[in-house]
């Protein structure tokens, strides 16, 4: 998996010079796989303040990912008025994070199907980052995915370091988690599990 997202992401991440993300309470070494990261009220005030993210690695101590709680005003039809898929998918877009803002993105639940692009981030979740995936899940099974303008991106080591300063809990990155939770209350609903407390997600 690390492989193939860092050929489509590289030249991406060579072209920010920093990153702003989140930090969290996790071991360093809980970051070689995907997790959540759910905000604690040190980033209260903060614009990541009560905010939910996934944060996938990419295999050389660096991570990309999405803000998964911050939908914005607009809608697929809104972004793609004449595509007719788009305007019967009837999605809202979400703020995805700070870099690439005019890309759309997708995170889908379920099987990955042939030849629809898609890449595995944890069982049953997974993630569109070509054009042409993202266009095949918007017109294929848009009510499975939540779709993103923009992500986060993290240089090698700078989320260790962050999630050392224990600004953030972290949750396994689940499609229950990641897509079965209400966005509009997902941090209310995340942050009892990610400090310990026992939280049933699935449908």
């Amino acid at each position: 998996m690390s492989a193939r997202i860092a050929s489509y992401l590289a030249f991406w991440l060579l072209l920010v010079a920093a990153f702003v993300g989140p930090c969290g309470l996790a071991r360093a070494a809980d970051l070689d796989a995907p997790v959540v990261l759910v905000a604690t009220p040190a980033l209260s005030g903060s614009v990541y303040g009560e905010t939910v993210l996934l944060a996938v690695p990419l295999g050389d101590g660096s991570h990309f990912g999405f803000i998964l709680n911050r939908p914005s005003d607009s809608s697929l039809a809104a972004v793609f008025p004449e595509d007719e898929a788009s305007r019967r998918a009837n999605a809202r877009v979400y703020l995805g994070g700070p870099v690439m803002v005019n890309a759309l993105f997708a995170l889908v639940r379920g099987r990955k199907e042939a030849d629809q692009g898609l890449i595995e981030v944890a069982p049953e979740l997974f993630v569109a980052l070509r054009g042409d995936a993202v266009h095949r899940i918007i017109a294929q099974r848009p009510g499975d995915a939540r779709f993103f303008a923009g992500y986060m991106g993290w240089r090698p080591g700078e989320l260790a370091e962050q999630i050392r300063a224990g600004a953030w809990a972290t949750v396994t990155a689940e499609a229950d988690v990641v897509l079965g939770v209400d966005s509009s209350d997902m941090w209310n609903q995340l942050a009892p599990y990610a400090l310990g407390t026992p939280v049933n997600f699935s449908r």
